[in-house]
């Protein structure tokens, strides 16, 4: 059955379900755009495409996807199942997003490699590989964050226990006994802290600059962020302790480093999060790393590479300052509606938004069909499931209609009861018998 003819069915079957109120003439409507887009329909519904922009060996990989609706004749920049955007340094492939990279709920980065982890709780690495680093053993399963160093790599568990591949000079990977029931892992250039239940610390690794001699005010712990050689840890109450090396000040926490919701460490500087979303920025400033621009407002999450540093707001759009010699902090056009930001050593990358809109398990064409990474209903905020984006069905509101006019024929529906148009099959036209004229979508 071609497009036009599933579009009239479903839209008779529901003129037949609603006869009453305006109904009638909404089909009516809907029945004479379905048929004269009979030649834009011809193709199919939809067409997936992802596309890879590079330029020179430190480019950026600019990876988006269109879907391109056979029933409006416009491309919908609304994501993908890749939702991953990486920019800055490529020497070593660190920012050449694989296609298995899907399902994304956070990304690392480390010394010239990047790490992914998905909603299945497996990992996916790519980039500089020859000290095992992207190697992820086989007992890195049921993973909840994951966390990059200088050639090594942890992976945190749900049941609090670590696993730690890569390189393991001053003991970066010997995981003590004590690191049980953690809830934080982070990674240093050669040192390492995990963050237990009980809001302690435990430390191992490279110590010649104290980075591991957690003091005894580092008590009721929240977060541990690791630097070269430097430590920090945020309390419940809101206030910072640091250690370790202290060349460049990037310890010396000044007093209005208070009420902290998040602490990060680069290099040699260091950054903290208010409640009120301003930054504070103390340490090494060579390359502008700690000249915080004034658009760096309403900030929900800091980091830091080696010599650069990132915001994210909280409108999903980022900001970034400091060394920009790989291209570090050319944030890319596609760098929107992102919730997560992750710096290496000299390269960038952004988690952008997705939700599983039909609670299939998976983000796929199907949450596309729904909407996904764009505020489509203009309500001002980005909804876990966006449903429309316009009045498409003519029916003087932005309701169901219009959602069935861009969900048919994108295949099976999680959402549906039962075949209620009739097809043989649970799809996207039983969400148009089923949800039409049901109101305006929130």
């Amino acid at each position: 059955m071609d497009i036009e003819h599933k579009l009239l069915r479903a839209f008779e079957a529901v003129h037949t379900h609603n006869t009453s109120g305006g109904a009638g003439a909404s089909w009516v409507r809907a029945n004479a755009f379905a048929r004269t887009q009979r030649t834009a329909c011809a193709g199919g519904h939809a067409k997936r495409t992802a596309r890879i922009t590079c330029s020179g060996m430190m480019h950026a990989v600019l990876l988006t996807a269109a879907v391109t609706s056979g029933l409006t004749g416009r491309a919908w920049a609304q994501g993908s199942t890749q939702h991953v955007v990486g920019w800055g340094s490529n020497n070593s492939g660190q920012i050449n997003s694989p296609s298995t990279a899907t399902n994304i709920t956070q990304v690392a980065c480390g010394y010239g490699y990047t790490y992914a982890l998905k909603n299945d709780g497996t990992l996916i690495g790519w980039g500089y590989s020859d000290l095992g680093q992207i190697n992820t053993p086989s007992n890195a399963t049921n993973v909840t964050q994951v966390a990059c160093g200088r050639y090594y790599t942890y992976a945190l568990k749900n049941d609090g226990t670590l696993v730690g591949w890569g390189y393991n000079d001053y003991g970066r990977l010997d995981t003590p006994s004590t690191a049980t029931n953690v809830t934080q892992v982070a990674c240093g250039e050669s040192h390492t802290y995990a963050l237990k239940n009980d809001g302690t610390l435990v430390g191992w690794g490279r110590n010649d600059e104290g980075q591991i001699d957690t003091p005894t005010t580092a008590t009721n712990v929240t977060q541990v962020a690791c630097g070269r050689f430097h430590t920090y840890a945020l309390k419940n109450d809101g206030t910072l302790v640091g250690w370790g090396f202290n060349g460049q000040r990037q310890i010396n926490t000044p007093s209005t480093a208070s009420n902290v919701k998040q602490v990060a460490c680069g290099y040699a500087h260091t950054y903290a999060l208010k409640n009120d979303g301003t930054l504070v920025g103390w340490g090494f400033n060579g390359d502008g790393r700690l000249n915080t621009p004034s658009t760096a407002t309403n900030v929900t999450q800091v980091a830091c590479g080696e010599s650069h540093t990132y915001a994210l707001k909280n409108d999903g759009t980022l900001v970034g300052w400091g060394y920009n010699t790989y291209g570090q902090l050319n944030t890319p056009s596609t760098a929107t509606n992102v919730t997560q930001i992750a710096c290496g050593y000299i390269h960038t990358y952004a988690l952008r938004a997705w939700s599983d809109c039909n609670a299939n398990g998976t983000f796929d064409g199907d949450d596309i069909a729904y909407g996904g990474a764009s505020d489509t209903n203009a309500n001002g905020s980005l909804d876990a499931c966006e449903q429309a984006q316009g009045d498409i069905d003519l029916s003087s509101i932005v309701d169901y209609g219009d959602v069935a006019l861009i969900m048919i024929d994108f295949g099976p529906c999680a959402v549906c009861p039962s075949d209620l148009d009739g097809t043989g099959v649970v799809d996207f036209g039983d969400v148009a018998m089923a949800l039409l004229n049901f109101g305006p979508v929130n």
